[in-house]
């Protein structure tokens, strides 16, 4: 790798040129994989910020990012460990380097446990109604026959009225 970007002749065939082409052998195989792809996303977010255009809420946007990038990154190397791709596998150095971790120290069953919980609670930290969702399917799952607690929806009943309701002007 390095000997082609030592070459001032030969030139990368990306729009970024050589320095695009070690950014993105960065991203992906040494920092976080397949879950970089995120990362323009959060320059461009940062970058609106800048130049003050509210496109999305910054905070919560930010933070949903840089998190389901870590995610990604480890649920990637995970997944790849034993067949590392692109170097590192998918999840680059990063997922394979806290996976491998996670993995020693509390096996490969609690890893996955772990990052489940993890991985539920973000979509519910992202996602309020997802909660509300999951337990109207497991009050249907569980009980299908029970009945359905409807307190909390407000329903518009439309009286039709025939002309023998309708009061007696003559």
């Amino acid at each position: 790798w390095t000997s082609q970007f030592d070459n001032s002749e030969e030139e990368a065939q990306d729009l970024s040129g050589k320095w695009g082409a070690i950014m993105a052998r960065y991203l992906i195989e040494h920092w976080f994989g397949l879950a970089s792809l995120s990362i323009p996303f959060i320059l461009f977010l940062i970058g609106t910020r800048l130049l003050r255009i509210k496109l999305l809420p910054f905070r919560r946007t930010l933070l949903i990012s840089v998190i389901l990038t870590i995610l990604l990154s480890i649920w990637f190397g995970l997944v790849t460990l034993k067949h590392p791709l692109l170097g590192s596998g998918l999840g680059g150095r990063h997922g394979y380097y806290v996976s491998l971790y996670l993995k020693s120290l509390i096996g490969i069953i609690g890893t996955i446990f772990l990052l489940l919980i993890t991985t539920i609670g973000f979509l519910i930290f992202t996602w309020p109604k997802l909660l509300d969702i999951f337990r109207e399917y497991m009050r249907n799952s569980l009980h299908p026959d029970a009945p359905v607690d409807n307190s909390d929806v407000e329903v518009e009943i439309e009286k039709e009225h025939d002309e023998e309701d309708l009061p007696d002007d003559a």
